[in-house]
């Protein structure tokens, strides 16, 4: 049987997770998403919005959010946890940009 947790423990870890990163802590999310996607992708992709755990990112063309969605988003989603720990991301879509 598992120990009880304290409801601090608990809060901490989910409270990061309802508010939308700020300031530098965007910044380290858009520096993570550039250097595990690297090249044309980082280039043609952008973090927009990080809301309630689902990181957005908006893409330049229809042909750039197929090559995400066929790059394993699972992968690139643990690549970002381990580059911004402590930002909470449980999902990432992909969007096409407005001009």
């Amino acid at each position: 049987m598992s120990q009880p947790k304290e409801i601090r423990d608990v809060l901490q870890r989910v409270l990061p997770g309802l508010k939308p990163p700020r300031g530098r802590a965007m910044e380290r999310l858009q520096t993570a998403w550039r250097e595990v996607t690297t090249g044309k992708t980082a280039g043609q992709s952008r973090v927009k919005q990080l809301k309630q755990g689902v990181l957005i990112i908006e893409a330049d063309s229809a042909p750039m959010i197929h090559h995400l969605s066929e790059k394993d988003k699972e992968c690139l989603l643990e690549e970002l946890r381990r580059k911004v720990a402590g930002i909470y991301i449980k999902e990432i879509r992909t969007r096409l940009a407005r001009e």
